[in-house]
């Protein structure tokens, strides 16, 4: 993770939404500091210690998002997988499960770095959320390091908060309420995202977005689309029909399907 966080809180007093605020980002903390593969004493890098056939009870928020970067992995046909590295062939990655009675994770072969980089950040603003629930407040708008957005309700009269994508001419303004979004591309990192077939730098697309309730989903999606072609992209959302994926190509053409496809 490594990055920064944002909170904004419509209405309410001031006072009180601050320490609000100031909770979400405590759980941000936390996060961090389960999920980090910069820090040596995270819990991820514990993992990544564990030799062929070790397990590790974890605690339940890392556990949770493990499990649901299976789920993306399966509904994505392994275009997102945490296992992905730069110069690791599918074939040569390592095993591992989950096994829920006792919450372990299990090491069947191979080296577990584990890398939550592309699903951590929204997985951590959909519990930010989760906080600022618990504190009655459901106005809100969280973002992280500018490529992973949540909306809660929109402020009051407006139909959802405005949020600016992209930059230039293929720059957008969407209005967003009760849903997220992801954004994956190489404008800012250039070629980071490694195809998780190959381990090489994946280069189908210039840019994606993807859209859904969950942030955790759409910040994995995101970098889902940037490995697949868009048949595969449009099969998926169709499977879904919750979740968007809006892609630009290296042509500078512009694909939309499922939600948001207005885009």
């Amino acid at each position: 993770m490594s990055t920064w966080w944002q909170v904004r809180i419509s209405g309410g007093e001031a006072m009180y939404a601050a320490q609000a605020a100031q909770a979400a980002f405590a759980v941000a903390d936390r996060m961090e500091r389960l999920m980090s593969r910069f820090r040596d004493d995270s819990e991820i890098s514990a993992i990544a210690g564990l030799p062929d056939g070790g397990r590790r009870r974890i605690p339940k928020e890392l556990f949770d998002c493990l499990f649901l970067a299976r789920e993306m992995e399966a509904l994505t046909g392994g275009a997102f997988d945490i296992r992905t590295a730069a110069g690791i062939s599918r074939d040569a990655l390592p095993r591992w499960r989950l096994e829920a009675a006792e919450r372990e994770i299990l090491v069947d072969s191979g080296s577990c770095r584990l890398d939550l980089g592309a699903i951590a950040k929204g997985f951590t603003l959909d519990r930010m959320a989760e906080e600022l629930a618990e504190w009655e407040i459901s106005s809100c708008l969280l973002m992280s390091s500018g490529s992973s957005i949540l909306a809660g309700d929109p402020p009051s009269g407006e139909e959802g908060w405005r949020v600016r994508l992209g930059e230039g001419e293929v720059a957008r303004e969407v209005l967003l309420a009760g849903r997220a979004i992801g954004t994956s591309g190489t404008a800012m990192r250039g070629s980071h995202i490694i195809d998780s077939a190959t381990g090489d730098a994946s280069c189908r697309h210039c840019r994606s977005w993807a859209m859904s309730g969950s942030a955790a989903e759409a910040d994995a999606l995101s970098t889902a689309w940037m490995n697949m072609d868009w048949d595969q992209i449009a099969e998926c959302c169709a499977r879904r029909p919750d979740i968007g994926a809006v892609i630009i190509d290296h042509g500078g053409e512009t694909r939309s399907a499922g939600t948001l496809s207005e885009f």
